[in-house]
């Protein structure tokens, strides 16, 4: 990863580059390795749990209007 500053590059971290950050091919292909599983148990989760919500303020919202 180089950092871009003024027309210079130079090795600054991400976080002291005052300027575009450069990514190299090996930084590009560590970003789009992820895990899978991990993904789909996070986003199963979640659908849980906005499904649980959604069907808790529908009940509280049928309860308000009796």
């Amino acid at each position: 990863m180089q950092c871009l500053v003024n027309g210079q590059l130079t090795q600054d971290t991400i976080m002291t580059c005052k300027g575009h950050v450069l990514l190299e091919p090996v930084d590009v292909m560590a970003v789009q390795s992820f895990d899978q599983e991990l993904y789909l148990e996070v986003s199963g989760y979640l659908l849980l749990s906005f499904l649980i919500g959604h069907g808790t303020g529908r009940v509280v919202r049928w309860m308000g209007k009796v």
